[in-house]
């Protein structure tokens, strides 16, 4: 809880003194103290007249702004004597029988000013502090106007009461939430003397008229235990809230489905009555030999999450949310309390949110169980949960998230059959494992003050917000795009435009090379075109159709059982970045029915702008030839050669989430398997459920998938090859040298044409590749080295879909020759031309350069920059280049990672290869950062600031010293690394020799002959001096400094016979190094440029002798 006041520009910090018209009470965090005419929970600001006669308000102004007096101006009100006026501070913008400002309140504090006519006179002037508590308000007390304190119970429109000052510290407890079998005491405490403790332990907020605490409290059955401290003349403390659960009691909850106690609601299976309201644990699961010794372990299986709120939140018939589950929008949020508590002791947490139904269809009277969504709000508590709810494959900070149940095929709802209760979620996986973004999840057991209400499952929510914490930004960059048609409800975030574009293109058609292209930024003839803006990113399409046709669900995004033609979409744009919209799988529950369902249309739905979608856009793109051959490609990809969507696949992704609520699910069943049938469903059941799908369903389903795109002209009838290795099949990996790579194609009627060096046989337009190689009958390929193969098969005019892999010899992975090779972690000060650009900051310019040093291009889908944990504190950036805008990587080529891609690009232009954004980023002090291939670590680095004062906010960057010899280098030595010759680094290029001004790649006499003959050494001249000039420590100077980092970095060469090898490093001493530089340049000058330096002799090159490893 913070409370502060923040000084106004006026300087006015004391109040003045109550004029006749002033401000009385005002609040800034309302959620239920009183609603405006729109039934919203606005902020609001409290007028009195204290004089004896009536005011017209007209004219007068209210504002937030020091800067700008006449905000917001009042119509003609007469205010009376001794009479009270509340003004809506919602930015409404509105007069009438209510009146709304055009501003709200910052709830971290501001000045609030009340204006004469004139728009100069400050009439009144307080200052709205920054506090984070809900339905509390501020204002003057009665005790006198200059006397200013918060009110536990508003008054607006009515006289203030006694200003309470001070807030009670919460209460602590000696026991933490958990999972117990014995009985125990819990005391409580308060650093804060003469209070009075009160609690409960049915759920509801503890008031002076709770039972008060005195001594320690015997706790033996599941009890939510909450507390308040009260003292006088101070506001109650916030509340405490500990779950305390002991499972022998929970397996006996409600065994006939009787309410827990006298305050929960009857249960209920009439709609005409109310909601449909369930209880208890089924003594026919509990009791089952087959589960009576595991229905424990069932419930510790999977974290716990327990909810607690007062009941009237949930069932009062006309304000709560269970009661109305179909109520929407900030009105129908509930205060709670949420804990997540692990059975084995790992840390969770507890924290205050608001609490809504989720859902559309379900969320209606006839569903018994409901899924919720979580608001952190500071008007609760915390305004950000921070927690790994997902460990290391998510963000640690949310604003928001979800817990979703099944509900399409669930045993709540009668379907006592196929509740898979992990098919919805399997399609997000499927998503994630095709490399495009994905929302997480992990499942829980949820408890509802006290009471087991089964099996649920977090879940992200692609909204702006869940944008920015994958994408960076912020969330006014975003649009976000959403079912239903209404379009009031279609947009999430940001406004319509874009996607209105997209969808008029769509209308337009794609069938010429000018409409393909534009959508992707592109111009006609492919190229990017960084002028064009960019509506779709075309892979990520392509992707989340492929999992639309394999579900087959019915239910997005077109539907065939809803009443609105589509549904469960969420499309996402960052109008600031070039990937163009994207599209997240949400909801498809209705789908995974029979390995025949056909949803591949083709569909009508979506030609009018309230019913656009990506189906409908996917089928307008199948217009053109590229985007076809770029599907079908995809297709064969994932549909074979143990793709993501084969048969071995798809079952290995099912089971994983099917293992993780194995023993779970006898509790749901326990809970939910009864409630629309006297035959429970069971565990046995739902295994049942499991087994046909892996036996019956995904050994199917793919072949049956292509034959639909086949047949409707979306995959080609031509098959594509496939590669033997000594006669016999093998999709890339490991050879032995000299094996032979052939090709077989089933019903082989055309000519395959293959490539080695990582390009297509086909051109765009269809025409054979010049690079491409045809295989001669009964000849085969040698494999002695790495080699990636790219083959089609092409007949008459039409090409099969491209098989590719890379084979590599034993013992060699071609990613091994992936090395970080420069980074940028301390970059200078923005320049005046950046900042105005909107780039204040350094570090948006940090970037980490990739070169490849090996002799084969390598593939990035296993490639990453994996963050660690040193000393309990996480280090580096997290990047997976299955999200690279880069697929691939050739031999010599360079890549880099960065914080900001716009501000590395205004900074460094549009000429380097950036494969995306990381997660997460570099100190300036120390860092470990990691290059990761599959689950090997190929490269780690810890860098210190202290190892070249120049890379540490002066403008170099760090350098790898040396790529192309590997052995027993250590990273995390600064022997390995120096500082860049050019300031800021050369991103995606090589570094110059450091030294060589004549460009022939070498440091030699004749460059230290060069700078001599600039004249510009120690000329007193400041920053005068370019690199050519001598300046190769990049400060602007040349000076004794550049030759003594010329000779420790540049590798100066010299006739072999001119070397003298000279003490070890452990006789370095500064002063001797720098005169030894220094002698070592005027003997570089003389005739016969002889050089002695404490260096180490290399292998002669072409008669000259390299020396390097020089420390300074």
């Amino acid at each position: 809880m913070r409370l502060c006041v923040r000084r106004s520009r006026l300087e006015r910090f004391e109040p003045r003194w109550a004029p006749a018209v002033a401000i009385s009470e005002w609040m800034a965090v309302n959620s239920t103290s009183l609603a405006d005419e729109d039934g919203d929970y606005s902020d609001w600001i409290e007028l009195h007249n204290a004089s004896q006669r009536s005011v017209d308000l007209a004219g007068f102004f209210l504002t937030d702004s020091p800067e700008d007096l006449t905000k917001w101006q009042f119509p003609a009100h007469d205010l009376p004597s001794d009479e009270y006026l509340v003004v809506f501070a919602s930015s409404k913008d509105r007069v009438g029988a209510e009146l709304h400002t055009n501003f709200k309140i910052d709830r971290d504090g501001e000045p609030l000013l009340l204006i004469d006519r004139d728009g100069v006179t400050v009439l009144d002037e307080v200052h709205a502090v920054a506090f984070e508590r809900s339905n509390v308000s501020y204002g003057r007390s009665v005790s006198g106007p200059r006397e200013f304190g918060f009110f536990a119970d508003p008054t607006p429109a009515a006289a203030n009461g006694i200003a309470l000052h001070r807030i009670v510290p919460s209460v602590t407890s000696n026991v933490e939430h958990g999972f117990f079998t014995d009985t125990f005491l819990v005391s409580l405490s308060s650093s804060s003397a003469e209070v009075s403790i009160r609690y409960t332990t049915d759920g509801s907020t503890p008031t002076l008229s709770s039972p008060e605490y005195q001594v320690p409290l015997t706790v033996n059955e599941t009890t939510i235990l909450r507390a308040v401290a009260f003292a006088p003349n101070q506001l109650p403390s916030d509340v405490m809230t500990q779950t305390y659960v002991f499972l022998s009691d929970v397996i006996r909850q409600s065994p006939q489905n009787e309410r827990p106690d006298e305050s929960w609601p009857e249960p209920n299976r009439l709609v005409t009555k109310g909601a449909f309201i369930d209880y208890g644990m089924d003594p026919q699961i509990v009791d089952d030999p087959r589960y009576a010794d595991e229905i424990f372990s069932a419930l510790m299986s999977i974290p716990t999450i327990s909810l607690v709120t007062d009941l009237k939140h949930l069932f009062d018939s006309k304000t709560g949310i269970y009661a109305n589950p179909s109520g929407s929008g900030r009105t129908w949020e509930r205060p709670v309390s949420m804990e997540l508590i692990h059975a084995d002791g790992t840390a969770g947490f507890q924290i205050d949110a608001g609490m809504r139904i989720r859902g559309s269809s379900s969320a209606n009277l006839n569903f018994p169980k409901h899924g919720f969504r979580f608001f952190f709000r500071s008007q609760y508590g915390d305004p950000v949960l921070k927690y790994p709810l997902f460990g290391n494959e998510g963000v640690d900070d949310f604003v928001r998230i979800d817990l979703r149940t099944s509900q399409s095929w669930a045993w709540q709802n009668g379907s006592t059959r196929n509740n898979l209760m992990n098919r919805e979620v399997f399609y997000r996986d499927t998503q994630r494992d095709l490399g495009q973004p994905y929302t997480r999840s992990r499942y829980y057991h949820l408890y509802l003050n006290g009471q087991y209400w089964g099996l649920y499952q977090s879940e992200e929510r692609p909204d702006a917000t869940y944008a920015v914490s994958y994408f960076g930004g912020e969330r006014e960059d975003y649009d976000v795009i959403k079912q239903p048609g209404v379009l009031s409800d279609f947009l999430t975030d940001g406004t319509l435009d874009a996607w209105r574009r997209l969808w008029q293109f769509a209308v337009t058609g794609f069938a010429s090379d000018a409409d393909y292209y534009r959508v992707q930024g592109r111009d006609p003839n492919g190229m990017a075109n960084p002028e064009l803006e960019v509506l779709l990113d075309v892979d990520n399409l392509i992707d989340y159709m492929l999992i639309v046709y394999y579900s087959g669900t019915i239910e997005g995004p077109i539907c065939q059982v809803c009443p609105h033609d589509v549904n469960n979409f969420f499309n996402v744009l960052d109008r600031t970045g070039r990937e163009g919209f994207q599209f997240f799988i949400r909801d498809f529950e209705n789908a995974m029915g029979s390995y025949r369902d056909d949803r591949t249309g083709p569909f009508e739905v979506g030609a009018i702008f309230e019913s656009f979608n990506a189906q409908w856009l996917f089928q307008r793109l199948m217009e053109h030839a590229e985007f076809r051959i770029r599907f079908a490609d995809r297709a064969h990809q994932v549909f074979f050669n143990e793709g993501v969507m084969t048969s071995s696949a798809s079952i290995e992704r099912f089971q994983a989430r099917a293992d993780q609520i194995r023993l779970a699910v006898i509790a749901e069943s326990a809970r939910w398997g009864d409630t629309q049938s006297v035959r429970p469903a069971t565990q046995s059941s739902w295994e049942y459920d499991i087994r046909s799908k892996v036996r019956a369903y995904f050994p199917r389903r793919s072949a049956k998938v292509v034959e639909q795109l086949r047949n409707q002209g979306w995959y080609p009838l031509i098959d594509a090859p496939e590669f033997l290795i000594n006669q016999e099949r093998q999709h890339g990996g490991e050879v032995q040298a000299g094996d032979t790579l052939s090709f077989y194609v089933p019903e082989m009627n055309g000519t395959v044409y293959y490539t080695t060096d990582g390009s297509d046989p086909r051109l765009p337009g269809g025409e054979i590749s010049l690079k491409a190689h045809v295989l001669e009958p009964n000849a085969v390929i040698s494999i002695d080295r790495a080699t990636q193969i790219k083959a089609r098969t092409f007949e008459g005019e039409h090409w099969s879909a491209v098989t590719e892999a890379t084979f590599f010899l034993t013992g060699q992975t071609p990613a091994d020759g992936l090395r970080m090779s420069e980074i940028h972690y301390h970059p200078t000060a923005p320049s005046p031309d950046e900042i105005a650009a909107g780039y204040d900051d350094p570090d948006d310019f940090e970037f980490i350069e990739i070169t490849n040093i090996g002799d084969v291009t390598v593939l990035l889908d296993d490639v990453a920059l994996m963050q660690t944990t040193v000393a309990g504190n996480v280090e580096g950036v997290r990047f997976d280049f299955v999200d690279a805008d880069v697929a691939r990587l050739p031999p010599g080529a360079r890549l880099v990672v960065v914080e900001d891609l716009d501000a590395f690009q205004f900074r460094y232009g549009h000429d380097v290869t950036v494969a995306g954004q990381w997660v997460g980023g570099l100190n300036n002090r120390a860092e470990t950062v990691q290059l990761q291939v599959a689950d090997q670590m190929i490269q780690q680095i810890r860098y210190r600031d202290s190892w070249f004062p120049k890379s540490d906010g002066r403008g170099p960057s760090l350098v790898a010293r040396q790529l192309q010899h590997l052995e027993g280098i250590d990273w995390s030595a600064n022997r390995a690394w120096r500082p860049s010759s050019v300031a800021g680094g050369t991103p995606g290029f090589s570094e110059p020799v450091v030294g060589d001004v004549d460009g022939d790649g070498r440091f030699t006499a004749a460059d230290l002959t060069a700078v001599s003959l600039a004249g510009e050494y120690d000329d007193g001249i400041k920053q005068n001096s370019r690199y050519r000039e001598g300046d190769w420590d990049g400060d602007g100077d040349f000076d004794s400094e550049d030759i003594v980092f010329a000779f420790q970095f540049g590798e100066y060469m010299v006739p072999a016979a001119a070397i003298q090898t000279a003490a070890s490093d452990s006789d370095y001493d500064r002063t001797a190094a720098r005169a030894r530089a220094l002698a070592a340049t005027d003997a570089a000058f003389s005739e016969d440029r002889e050089v002695r330096l404490n260096g180490l002799q290399r292998p002669a090159k072409d008669g000259l002798a390299c020396v390097s490893d020089y420390v300074i």
